[in-house]
Protein backbone atom coordinates (compact mmCIF):
# COMPACT_ATOMS: atom_id res chain seq x y z
CA UNK A 1 0.00 0.00 0.00
CA UNK A 2 1.59 2.88 -1.10
CA UNK A 3 1.05 6.44 1.51
CA UNK A 4 2.73 9.61 1.00
CA UNK A 5 3.72 11.20 4.25
CA UNK A 6 4.40 15.06 4.32
CA UNK A 7 6.24 16.65 7.15
CA UNK A 8 5.28 20.15 6.03
CA UNK A 9 1.45 18.94 6.32
CA UNK A 10 -0.63 20.58 8.88
CA UNK A 11 -2.12 17.04 9.51
CA UNK A 12 -0.46 14.93 11.93
CA UNK A 13 1.42 11.48 10.17
CA UNK A 14 -1.11 9.32 12.18
CA UNK A 15 -4.10 11.26 10.69
CA UNK A 16 -2.45 11.41 7.27
CA UNK A 17 -2.13 7.84 7.46
CA UNK A 18 -5.79 7.48 8.17
CA UNK A 19 -7.25 9.81 5.83
CA UNK A 20 -5.09 8.39 2.94
CA UNK A 21 -6.62 4.70 3.96
CA UNK A 22 -9.95 6.37 4.01
CA UNK A 23 -9.73 7.82 0.71
CA UNK A 24 -8.84 4.82 -0.86
CA UNK A 25 -11.63 2.67 0.65
CA UNK A 26 -14.07 5.19 -0.26
CA UNK A 27 -12.78 5.44 -4.01
CA UNK A 28 -13.08 1.58 -4.21
CA UNK A 29 -9.41 1.24 -4.54
CA UNK A 30 -9.56 -1.13 -1.37
CA UNK A 31 -12.14 -3.03 -0.47
CA UNK A 32 -13.72 -2.95 2.81
CA UNK A 33 -12.63 -6.09 4.20
CA UNK A 34 -9.27 -6.57 2.47
CA UNK A 35 -6.21 -6.93 4.91
CA UNK A 36 -4.15 -4.11 5.22
CA UNK A 37 -0.21 -3.93 5.84
CA UNK A 38 0.92 -5.55 8.67
CA UNK A 39 2.03 -2.86 11.12
CA UNK A 40 5.39 -3.32 11.18
CA UNK A 41 5.88 -3.68 7.49
CA UNK A 42 4.05 -0.18 7.11
CA UNK A 43 5.94 1.35 9.60
CA UNK A 44 9.53 0.38 8.32
CA UNK A 45 8.55 1.30 5.09
CA UNK A 46 7.25 4.74 5.88
CA UNK A 47 10.41 5.09 8.33
CA UNK A 48 8.31 5.86 11.10
CA UNK A 49 7.29 3.99 14.71
CA UNK A 50 5.05 1.22 15.02
CA UNK A 51 2.84 2.66 17.73
CA UNK A 52 1.97 5.83 15.43
CA UNK A 53 0.64 2.67 12.43
CA UNK A 54 -1.04 1.07 15.33
CA UNK A 55 -2.77 4.07 16.34
CA UNK A 56 -4.09 4.73 13.31
CA UNK A 57 -4.98 1.33 12.67
CA UNK A 58 -7.02 1.38 16.22
CA UNK A 59 -8.66 4.86 14.71
CA UNK A 60 -9.74 3.14 11.79
CA UNK A 61 -11.33 -0.02 13.19
CA UNK A 62 -13.05 2.10 15.54
CA UNK A 63 -14.84 4.06 13.05
CA UNK A 64 -16.26 0.95 11.36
Amino acid sequence: MLIHLSQFSSQSIQDQIVSQIRARILSGELAANEPLTSIRTLANTLRIGVTTVQRAYDRLTQEE
